[in-house]
């Protein structure tokens, strides 16, 4: 078991700066979905407040493989990612209902 430490500075509506014992990294995001570019590369995590459900992806900025990163990747997976969210909410509105959906979309927006 081994200690850390962890410190999030929230510089405003969706955008924080993180401070650890690895380094600093930035959060940009909503209710259901994150951006957090590092100092190694871009994760990239989506879920369904409430559910338990979730995806998360990881760039790195230049990987060992030779693949330098790629906005367009970047893109592409974020374009992935809120495929998945609609498809989890498709899914979960045919089992909860229509109403349920409703009611949580609604509740992610403040409404």
């Amino acid at each position: 078991m081994g200690f850390y430490f962890r410190k999030r500075i929230r510089l405003g509506k969706g955008v924080s700066l993180n401070l650890g014992s690895r380094g600093i990294s930035t959060s940009f995001g909503f209710k259901g979905f994150s951006l957090n570019l590092g100092r190694r590369g871009v994760r990239t995590t989506t879920y369904l407040p409430g559910t338990g459900l979730g995806y998360t992806s990881y760039q790195r900025y230049g990987s060992g493989s030779g693949r330098p990163f790629s906005l367009w990747r970047l893109i592409k997976r974020i374009g992935f990612v809120f495929g998945v969210m609609v498809i989890w909410a498709l899914l979960l509105a045919a089992w909860k209902g229509t109403e349920w959906l409703y009611q949580t979309v609604v509740g992610w927006f403040g409404g």
